[in-house]
């Protein structure tokens, strides 16, 4: 009984070998790689979206005039080219494409070989903006929005680097609908200002990292009132007092950033299978089966000994 045990513990063993072997040298090999390289390869089915990142700050990453006479008064750095380049490689300086192109955030080639026939897989994370619009990023991840697992692709559009909506007030107003409705009978809406003037200020510190020119915490600071109200924010004029305009219950009202809706957020970025855990997997596989097929195996092995003889 317990020769028979061992015999099919071999066999299992075998077998576990023999799949975890199969699956780390395919999971490894290199895949086939796919007609889709460039931008332009992706403008025969995807005509308008290609169109509009062409004119895009995205797009034009690279030859932006802005950028050109920024890049060159400094000396021309590689690094910069890091951000403003589609597959850079800092040893050798060169680069795949200009600009911020389509397998910046779409896996081309090897990572989707079935494309058209296949989705191709897009990476939706605000770390991926992170990646160049480090302060952008960084303001993002302590703000509302960033602590409810919203995305920079949930109100900007990645190809016309634009916002969603035809204004900044509709596109709030997509989440913060209460917020929205009373901000409309203030003396701030009749002044013109939009939701983007206070709680997106415009930095006034030299672009860092990510050149980042609106602060992206969503907070509305005493420097952002200062700008406007100065003292008078501390001292009502005297029409205000006869009359109470201005003045409100302590609690009345929400913060524009304590709305957050509740819709479900949906993972658009599977973590990969990875190699080793798969290897594993099939190895177990592999042992279970031989184990539990081993007296057939023997008998095979038998048979086809005997026949040889």
């Amino acid at each position: 009984m317990l020769i028979k045990f061992f015999r099919r513990l071999i066999w299992g063993v075998m077998f576990a070998l023999l799949l975890g072997f199969i699956t780390i040298t395919t999971s490894q090999a290199e895949a086939p790689k796919n007609d889709i390289g460039t931008s332009q390869d992706c403008l025969e089915c995807h005509t308008d979206t290609v169109t509009a990142w062409q004119e895009s700050a995205h797009g034009q990453a690279l030859s932006d005039g802005t950028f050109q006479e920024q890049w060159q008064a400094q000396g021309e750095p590689r690094d910069c080219l890091r951000c403003h380049t589609t597959g850079y490689e800092s040893e050798t300086g060169a680069y795949a494409e200009e600009g911020i192109a389509c397998s910046t955030c779409h896996y081309l080639g090897e990572y989707s070989p079935s494309h058209p026939a296949e989705i191709m897989y897009t990476k939706y994370s605000s770390e991926t903006c992170g990646e160049c619009h480090v302060d952008t990023f960084a303001d993002w991840q302590v703000s509302a929005h960033g602590e409810s697992d919203m995305t920079c692709v949930n109100c900007h559009n990645p190809h016309t680097t634009t916002i969603k909506e035809e204004d900044v007030g509709t596109l709030c107003q997509t989440c913060h609908t209460e917020e929205g409705y009373y901000y409309n009978m203030t003396a701030h809406a009749d002044e013109g200002l939009l939701c983007t003037d206070c709680h997106l200020r415009v930095s006034d510190a030299p672009l860092g990292e990510g050149h980042a020119q609106r602060h992206h915490t969503f907070i509305v600071d005493l420097e952002t009132c200062n700008e406007c109200h100065g003292e008078e924010m501390h001292y009502p004029t005297n029409e205000d007092v006869a009359s109470g305009a201005g003045f409100h219950e302590p609690g009345a009202g929400n913060s524009a950033l304590s709305f957050i809706t509740d819709t479900p957020t949906v993972d658009l970025n599977p973590s990969p299978i990875s190699p080793v855990n798969l290897a594993v997997l099939t190895a177990v596989i592999g042992l279970l089966f031989g184990f539990v097929g081993s007296p057939l195996f023997e008998r095979w092995f038998h048979k086809v000994r005997g026949d040889a003889s």
